[in-house]
């Protein structure tokens, strides 16, 4: 008479009775971060974290459960372990499949951050009105160098932009960078300025895929108060690195060189 209650009392224990019983756990969701937060620069390894939520509320770090991958690994890859290594600027979405898997969007920053030295190269002039003339002067020719010095910051995608024109002269915006990785600065005059000539920094487009190296190009727009016409140089950036403000240069000579050249040129119209 006894065996039945000894059979309940054991079906019991395995699988639970009523309101009172305990079933096993499961996965909910899972989320995936990278603990450390902050930018992911180009060259940067994260380590990232998959975490589960479990049906009873309770959360835990997934280890050595989780199949890691990239949808992009042109931009970011990611190892066996959750480690991701920033490759290139753009977005790639970094999963970690535990069943259900869990993922997340992130983008990869060119680091413009720091002060940078180098050369500016002239690829070309363009001279108009009671200006035309001035690009015919060997000081303003295609190919000739003049030092380049810039301070930025950045905060994600947007930059605040020191561009260094020579003798105090600077020229000050901030810009975005695009998801493709190419910082883009709004036209700004550069100041104190000059009373005979007006200079004004425009189209200016940089990259930084190799850290702490800057490509790119802007033109320096030149007008003169009061007289019809204008000059604009096109200037290639050229061994610009991020370095020290005590670095030296190869040349010392700055674009505020090329604004005398005008001003003898309007001297010459007087």
């Amino acid at each position: 008479m006894w065996r039945p209650y000894v059979y309940a009392l054991v079906l019991c224990f395995v699988v639970g009775c009523g309101d009172g019983g305990i079933g096993p756990t499961t996965t909910t969701s899972v989320s995936v971060t990278f603990p450390a937060g902050g930018t992911i620069f180009i060259g940067d390894s994260v380590q990232f974290e998959a975490r589960e939520t479990l049906s009873d509320g309770t959360t835990r770090v997934v280890t050595n459960e989780a199949t890691w991958g990239s949808d992009a690994p042109a931009v970011a890859t990611v190892s066996s372990t959750g480690l991701v290594t920033a490759v290139a600027p753009g977005e790639a979405t970094i999963f970690a499949d535990v069943n259900p898997r869990g993922s997340l969007l992130i983008r990869v920053f060119p680091n413009f951050g720091g002060s940078w030295m180098g050369s500016e190269v002239i690829a070309g002039c363009e001279d108009s009105g009671a200006l035309e003339g001035v690009c015919r002067d060997r000081s303003l020719a295609v190919g000739e160098v003049f030092l380049h010095r810039s301070m930025f910051s950045q905060t994600q995608a947007s930059v605040n932009a020191v561009i260094d024109g020579g003798e105090g002269n600077t020229a000050t915006a901030t810009g975005n960078v695009t998801v493709g990785g190419e910082l883009q600065l709004p036209s700004t005059p550069f100041l104190p300025g000059d009373p005979t000539v007006s200079s004004q920094l425009q189209n200016w487009r940089s990259r930084a895929d190799v850290p702490s190296q800057m490509t790119g190009t802007w033109e320096l727009f030149l007008t003169a108060p009061g007289v019809q016409g204008s000059v604009t140089l096109m200037i290639r950036l050229q061994d610009v690195i991020k370095t020290s403000a005590t670095s030296t240069s190869l040349t010392n000579r700055t674009l505020r060189d090329a604004l005398r050249k005008i001003s003898l040129h309007l001297e010459s119209l007087r």
